[in-house]
């Protein structure tokens, strides 16, 4: 199983959203086992750089652009995984939107005791 980890971002320095992503997949990998595979959508400062420095350096909304890199490793997730704050967050948001439309299974902080995909135990 493929999960992607939805997290809000801004105002996080990379540092804790590393923190926060490694806390998320300790938990995934609780209720779902070890041999889950955790989606890598988080793109570091070295990569943001990067593309800083080329063409969408001057880009009023350059945040779409990482927006667009998520949903593409989006569609190779089983689940998706809200972190607390998500409902905040506009690309949390749109990614919800996204697994709702597609029929990918969600998980939000809410769920209390979350609880293992149907799928799994088939």
């Amino acid at each position: 199983m493929t999960v992607f980890i939805s997290q809000p971002m801004t105002g996080l320095d990379e540092a804790d959203i590393i923190e926060q992503r490694g806390e998320a997949a300790e938990q995934i990998k609780k209720i779902y086992g070890d041999k889950v595979e955790i989606c890598d959508s988080y793109h570091t400062d070295i990569e943001r750089e990067h593309i800083a420095s080329t063409y969408l350096y001057d880009s009023p909304n350059r945040d779409v652009y990482w927006l667009g890199r998520s949903i593409e490793t989006l569609c190779w997730a089983d689940l998706i995984w809200f972190t607390d704050g998500w409902e905040n967050s506009r690309g949390c948001k749109i990614e919800n939107m996204v697994a709702s439309l597609y029929g990918i299974e969600k998980s939000f902080p809410t769920d209390g005791i979350r609880i293992k995909m149907s799928k799994q135990n088939d």
